[in-house]
C-alpha cells in the first residue's frame, strides 16, 4: 500500500482533478476551484453552468478483472504488487449478522471493500480514466471528490449548452461501459451569476442527459456539505447551519 499510491499519483494517468484520499487535497479544496472558476466567470460578465452527477453504490458495482487490467497497463503496477492487489480483492465472501442470526456466505464478483485503506485508492485508480472522456469538450471543467463528479462551464456562447449535453452523454457511456450506474434523476445542475446577468439572459431551466432525460436547474444545489445558491450569497446554507 505504501509503495502503490506514490506510484500511482505520480503517473500521468492519475486524475489530477480527483481530490479525495489524496494529501492536501479535501472537499474545501474542490469546492474553492469550482467558485473560483464561478466567481471568474461572473467577472467576465458570464454565468455558469454546474451539473452534478450521481452514481447509485460505486464502490459495489465495480468490476474487479478491469480494475486489475488498469492497474496493469494504465498503471504499470505490475509483479508483486499487482499479485497482491490481486489476492486482496478475489475469493472474498459477504453476509449479514443481525442479533445471533447468521445469514449464508455469498461470494463477491464485484466492488471493493468499503470502509478500508486500499478501498479508496482503488476506486480512484478506477475512474482515472474519465479525465480523458471529458478532456476533448472545449472550455469545460471538472472535479471529483471519491464518486461525486461535477461537470461546469460558463456560458459564454449560445453553443455551451451543447457541449455540456453531449460531455454529459459521452460520461454516461464511459460509465455504462465500466459497470458503473449513473442515476440521472438524481443529478443536480444549477446556474450561477449575478442577479443583473440573471435578468437580463435567457433563463435555462434543464440539462438534457439522456434520451428523454432531463435534469432541472434549481435554485440551489448542495455540493459537498455546502448550500450554493444561483447567486452566490450563501444565505441558504448559513440558515441551514442554524
Amino acid at each position: 500500500m505504501a509503495r502503490i499510491r506514490p506510484h500511482v499519483e505520480s503517473c500521468a494517468s492519475f486524475n489530477r482533478y480527483q481530490s479525495a484520499y489524496r494529501r492536501g487535497h479535501s472537499t474545501e479544496t474542490t469546492l474553492l476551484r469550482v467558485l473560483d472558476d464561478a466567481y471568474h466567470a461572473a467577472d467576465n460578465h458570464s454565468r455558469s453552468l454546474l451539473l452534478q452527477l450521481d452514481l447509485s453504490a460505486a464502490f459495489d458495482t465495480l468490476d474487479k478483472p478491469t480494475l486489475l487490467r488498469r492497474l496493469n497497463h494504465t498503471f504499470g503496477v505490475r509483479g508483486t504488487s499487482h499479485k497482491w492487489v490481486d489476492s486482496y480483492l478475489n475469493e472474498r465472501c459477504q453476509y449479514v449478522r443481525v442479533g445471533d442470526r447468521v445469514s449464508s456466505s455469498v461470494s463477491c464478483h464485484y466492488a471493493v471493500p468499503q470502509g478500508s485503506v486500499l478501498g479508496p485508492l482503488l476506486f480512484t485508480i478506477y475512474t482515472s480514466p474519465i479525465v480523458t472522456v471529458i478532456a476533448p469538450f472545449r472550455n469545460l471543467h471538472h472535479v471529483q471528490y471519491a464518486d461525486d463528479t461535477q461537470l461546469y462551464i460558463a456560458l459564454t456562447t449560445d453553443k455551451a449548452l451543447g457541449v455540456i449535453n453531449d460531455c454529459f452523454l459521452s460520461v454516461h457511456r464511459w460509465l455504462d461501459a465500466n459497470g458503473l450506474c449513473l442515476n440521472p434523476d438524481k443529478s443536480e445542475a444549477i446556474v450561477i451569476g449575478t442577479t443583473a446577468r440573471k435578468r437580463s439572459e435567457p433563463q435555462v431551466n434543464d440539462v438534457t442527459v439522456a434520451a428523454g432525460v432531463t435534469v432541472l436547474v434549481t435554485r440551489t444545489v448542495k455540493s459537498l456539505g455546502v448550500t450554493i445558491d444561483n447567486t452566490l450569497s450563501f444565505d441558504d446554507h448559513v440558515n441551514n447551519c442554524d
